[in-house]
């Protein structure tokens, strides 16, 4: 945690960062004392301990502790304009999320891209591959209502559930729940 967080430029988000760590660690030392990290990074508190995600942007961070060791992804992102939401979706999103994308008025374009890539950022890191998973090789909408799907990689395909969480309309908060796993 320390190496990383050295990482950082600004002494600001370094603090954040460690803050953030730091209050997930005393949740989950009960149950998951020593951590395990897998090879893309991902934490767990191994088989037995309850799977558990953290994920901060800004001043903001949130973190999930699930009941199980089914693993969870999380991600929030602080509601923000962005300049053209649908040339940068063509970045990250499928052809469908594009045209999903293209069919609301320009105003709602904004939010809609932020919770389709909540929601991808959610999947990513729920499966355990972070950004190694392209974004652009699963669907997950543009919208916030919750959803079933399957993700495959080269050598699993898992089932998961995504949700967003109720907001105030600052931040956007995404989760994805693995419920299945086939080879």
């Amino acid at each position: 945690m320390l190496e990383r967080a050295a990482r950082f430029a600004h002494a600001e988000d370094r603090e954040r960062y460690l803050h953030a760590h730091q209050v997930l660690h005393t949740v989950l030392e009960p149950i998951a004392p020593r951590w395990l990290v897998s090879a893309h990074g991902k934490p767990s508190g191994g088989d037995a301990a309850p799977a558990f995600n953290l994920s901060r942007r800004g001043n903001w961070a949130a973190f999930i502790v699930g009941s199980d060791a089914r693993p969870l992804g999380l991600d929030l992102e602080v509601m923000h304009e962005i300049d053209n939401p649908v040339e940068l979706a063509h970045e990250v999103f499928t052809p469908a999320e594009i045209a999903e994308l293209q069919a609301l008025p320009e105003d709602q374009r904004s939010r809609a891209f932020l919770c389709g890539w909540t929601r991808k950022e959610a999947v990513m890191k729920a499966v355990g591959l972070g950004v190694s998973l392209a974004p652009r090789s699963f669907h997950v909408g543009t919208s916030a209502e919750p959803l079933a799907i399957a993700v495959s990689t080269s050598t699993q395909v898992f089932e998961l559930e995504l949700e967003c969480l109720p907001d105030e309309g600052s931040t956007l908060i995404s989760v994805a729940r693995v419920f299945g796993v086939a080879a």
